[in-house]
């Protein structure tokens, strides 16, 4: 979005004739054919992220920005010509899902991400030498060294952070599979697994995001 999607969407509060009726999704413009900002938006990049510098991450603000009013997406609910808005019940919470979905995925990708910064770690360790390995005898620099992979400080260092990778991998699995189940329930009408999907996803995305990006600093 910083750079260079012309689209985007965005969830905003819809608000007809003073009464708010929550946040919805409307498809938005961003750029002319020209690939300019259009008036009143203005979009632009966060710049380099910790531990994520590979992934362009945006930041965008709108002031007076008009749309038609066919671009707001109107599966599950609809605003008419003449201004009223008609919801389908049975569908009310299944906007949740794409916010599910990236809260799983960001489990995920907290335990990639340090089992990337690990697997440096690790393989490190397991060239770089110090220390030697006879103490008794005479100092000579020529005498071999132990890989520091093999001190006990540095084994707690690194492998506890082995284990969190691979416990956010598998829980970013397991979230994933829960999530499609719980989707698949939203879509009958059935949304009683959808206030311990959102309560645990939110927990442990900042759980696994902090204890990730404090993993790669150490």
């Amino acid at each position: 979005m910083g750079k260079t999607s012309t689209h985007c969407l965005v969830y905003a509060n819809l608000i007809i004739e003073g009464r708010e009726y929550g946040f919805h999704v409307f498809m938005v413009q961003l750029r002319d054919e020209n690939h300019r900002p259009l008036p009143g938006v203005e979009p632009g990049e966060v710049g380099p992220k910790y531990g994520d510098n590979g992934t362009e991450t945006g930041f965008l603000r709108l002031f007076n920005v008009h749309i038609p009013r066919n671009w707001m997406l109107m599966k599950n609910q609809q605003v008419l010509e003449d201004g009223s808005y008609v919801k389908e019940d049975k569908n009310s919470k299944a906007q949740y899902g794409t916010m599910l979905s990236i809260r799983a995925g960001l489990v995920m990708g907290a335990g990639y991400r340090l089992a990337q910064g690990v697997t440096i770690a690790v393989r490190y360790s397991c060239v770089r030498h110090q220390g030697f390995t006879n103490t008794q005898g005479e100092s000579n620099r020529a005498n071999p060294e132990h890989p520091i992979i093999h001190y006990q400080n540095q084994q707690y260092r690194l492998f506890k952070q082995l284990s969190l990778a691979y416990a956010f991998v598998f829980t970013g699995k397991s979230i994933s599979d829960k999530f499609q189940k719980t989707m698949g329930d939203l879509a009958t009408g059935d949304t009683s697994d959808l206030p311990e999907m959102h309560a645990t996803s939110a927990g442990l995305k900042a759980l696994c995001t902090f204890e990730g990006a404090s993993g790669l600093g150490k």
